[in-house]
């Protein structure tokens, strides 16, 4: 049975553009977990999924991060919780936030998100976001279009 980014994942991907990149993803929805990841992956970065906000901080101990895509509505701690919790380890990381609440931009972008996306999400935008994020705080020859 198709999934349903199928059909986005190669134009959304590109060829290897975020190759030599690790991006940790805070989500406790298994299947919207396991979309982001094959997207992400399918555009050549490393990723490493956290179910949890203390599973996401002990993951961000233990492991470079690039970038960091956090949900707000974790079940053990607010994702602006896991966000502060990042941002002391490694204040200039680059995080995304994604939500389904719509109210939560403004908020969200005030406790130190670089951007905010909101579910369900198109895979090029993901992607795109995350280019650009790491494209504006870590250049590297992987992101070089």
């Amino acid at each position: 049975m198709p999934q349903p980014f199928d059909d986005a994942l190669p134009s959304a991907a590109g060829p290897l553009r975020l190759a030599g990149r690790r991006v940790l993803v805070v989500e406790d929805e298994s299947m919207v977990a396991m979309l982001i990841e094959d997207v992400i992956r399918d555009a050549g970065a490393e990723v490493i999924v956290a179910p949890t906000g203390k599973a996401a901080l002990e993951a961000a101990e233990r492991h470079r991060i690039d970038l960091a895509i956090v949900d707000l509505a974790l079940p053990d701690m607010p994702g602006h919780q896991v966000m502060a919790g990042l941002r002391a380890a490694s204040p200039r990381l680059p995080i995304l936030i994604e939500t389904g609440f719509s109210a939560v931009h403004a908020a969200a972008l005030a406790d130190g998100a670089a951007t905010v996306l909101e579910k369900p999400f198109d895979p090029a935008e993901l992607i795109a976001a995350i280019v650009g994020l790491l494209e504006v705080v870590a250049p590297g020859p992987a992101l070089e279009a």
